[in-house]
């Protein structure tokens, strides 16, 4: 081979070397995806509990929605047992004359609660939603209260329209029987069994098999701590911020539901408005 060919074939050599080099030492592009994958979706599950007796978050949706497969009426609540795309759930929320099986309903300003017990049916709850059944007659406005203890004690009606003011305006019932509000709280263990008297303001109504179940404030107790709201159960009618005069006979660890109260009025009349 001539000196110049043999030159030129090194050359050419060399140089194809350098390339093929360089090519393979690129990183390797991503894949392109298929045009026919999509990321899973985040659906819109109810969150898992957060503990043993414990509230966990409230949903950021509007709610948890269902068809009604039971419904059981107790005191002051109605509690619905619902078929969801997650499986069955139950839910208390007050009292509801509209609730029917087979409905879809949803509820709102929904709370969850663990291992809540209502010694009234005596069962305990795995999980169980606390709300407003939306357009449910006597759903009320606003949020559904913190629940309290997870043993049963139930959880706050919202607050009336009643003001401070007018509240302080109430003067205690007159007679010997005459006591406050948080009176009847305070003087409860003496008090059982025995009959006495209340003025107040209705803050809350709420019809169960022919009886009322109304909430009484008079400005006394503390909010927030539960004495300042007596539970009175009487067949008169009443409404919302009336101002009643009440008689009745104290019934201490009473049961409506969900969950002992304290203290209730039990047999009570309406003596004055």
């Amino acid at each position: 081979m001539k000196p110049g060919l043999f030159a030129a074939v090194v050359v050419a050599v060399f140089l194809l070397g350098f390339a093929v080099g360089r090519t393979s030492a690129q990183p390797a592009s991503p894949p392109t995806p298929s045009a026919a994958f999509s990321p899973p979706s985040m659906g819109a599950a109810n969150p898992a509990p957060s503990g043993m007796g414990e509230m966990g978050s409230p949903p950021s949706t509007a709610g948890i929605s269902g068809v009604i497969a039971e419904v059981i009426q107790v005191p002051n609540y109605t509690y619905l047992r619902l078929t969801t795309a997650n499986g069955e759930e139950w839910a208390a929320v007050n009292t509801t004359t509209t609730a029917e099986k087979g409905q879809n309903v949803t509820i709102t300003s929904a709370a969850i609660m663990t291992n809540f017990t209502s010694t009234t049916l005596k069962r305990t709850f795995p999980t169980i939603w606390f709300g407003q059944l939306q357009g449910a007659e006597g759903a009320g406005a606003g949020a559904m209260a913190a629940m309290a203890a997870p043993s049963g004690g139930g959880f706050k009606p919202p607050s009336s329209s009643a003001t401070a003011g007018a509240l302080a305006a109430i003067q205690k019932a007159d007679g010997p029987l005459g006591l406050r509000v948080s009176d009847v709280f305070a003087e409860r263990k003496a008090l059982s069994g025995k009959s006495v008297r209340v003025r107040g303001m209705v803050t809350k109504v709420s019809a169960v098999k022919g009886l009322n179940y109304v909430h009484v404030k008079d400005g006394s107790g503390t909010t927030g701590t539960g004495d300042d709201d007596l539970t009175v159960v009487t067949q008169a009618t009443v409404k919302v911020d009336d101002v009643v005069t009440v008689e009745g006979l104290v019934a201490v660890d009473k049961d409506l539901g969900m969950g002992a109260r304290p203290v209730i009025v039990e047999e009570a009349k309406i003596i004055g408005k």
